[in-house]
């Protein structure tokens, strides 16, 4: 299977407009990765690749935040590129071990990309700047405007050269590539969606809630079940907190107001 030319160019558009997205409308495409392995593999004919590859990705990226502007590691534009280079060479089958051998080092590189197409953008912050001591709104909205070329072409460039020339390379590593390494390069990217797990659970309280951790493993260990069935059990139980919480909360609004009602009667 070969790209095609409308193809490489909707997975090159998606991957620098997701990004501006995130800069400006917020609609959600960007900052779920899921979405963007559903829609690059709706793209390439492959919805169940994109939804695998997509999951993979998020949960790399579930502990990640760019916290005050800083540069993380981009797995929206890792996840695109892999799902079409897999894509053309086996599907699921090499799913796995192209999250690691083209996956990672491409997020690895946005960040750099990042870190340029945001000093670009700080050029055209110095314009606006400008305009605005002059009340000049054209000039305002025009940079503001030339602010998310940057921006696009930080995330759709290195896509749109991975997209063209990454055929050639899958063919020449799948040629020249040990079988051992090969192998390696799978067990490493099963294990990789752990990382993003790790880095969550340092965000969370999780020594105040290591009950409920310790029955997730339970269930998973001792049970058998699935991510679904786990995720089932734990929405239960937060319904549960949230309906106990609301119902102390009302408890004591209605106490107080009883309290309140009765001092004033006694007076």
């Amino acid at each position: 299977m070969v790209l095609e030319a409308w193809q490489i160019t909707a997975l090159t558009l998606f991957a620098g407009l997701s990004y501006v997205d995130a800069m400006s409308f917020m609609t959600g495409a960007y900052h779920n990765v899921v979405l963007t392995g559903v829609v690059a593999g709706l793209i390439v004919g492959d919805f169940q690749l994109g939804l695998m590859i997509g999951g993979t990705f998020q949960l790399l990226a579930l502990g990640m935040a760019a916290i005050g502007g800083s540069s993380i590691p981009e797995y929206r534009s890792a996840t695109i590129l892999v799902i079409a280079l897999a894509s053309i060479s086996g599907g699921v089958d090499v799913a796995q071990e192209y999250v690691v051998t083209f996956g990672i080092p491409v997020a690895a590189l946005t960040i750099q990309l990042d870190v340029l197409a945001k000093m670009c953008n700080s050029f055209f912050q110095g314009r606006i700047d400008k305009a605005v001591e002059q009340g000049d709104f054209k000039a305002i909205q025009k940079y503001n405007l030339l602010g998310a070329v940057p921006l696009f072409l930080g995330r759709a460039i290195p896509v749109a050269l991975g997209l063209i020339v990454g055929p050639s390379l899958v063919a020449l590593l799948d040629t020249y590539t040990p079988l051992w390494l090969v192998n390696g390069f799978k067990i490493a990217g099963g294990m990789l969606p752990i990382v993003g797990f790790v880095i969550l659970l340092k965000y969370l309280p999780t020594k105040e809630n290591i009950h409920f951790v310790l029955l997730g493993f339970a269930l998973s260990a001792y049970l058998g079940l699935n991510t679904i069935g786990i995720a089932i059990f734990g929405i239960v139980i937060a319904m549960i907190i949230y309906k106990n919480s609301t119902n102390t909360n009302q408890l004591v609004v209605n106490q107080n107001v009883a309290d309140f009602e009765g001092d004033d009667y006694d007076e």
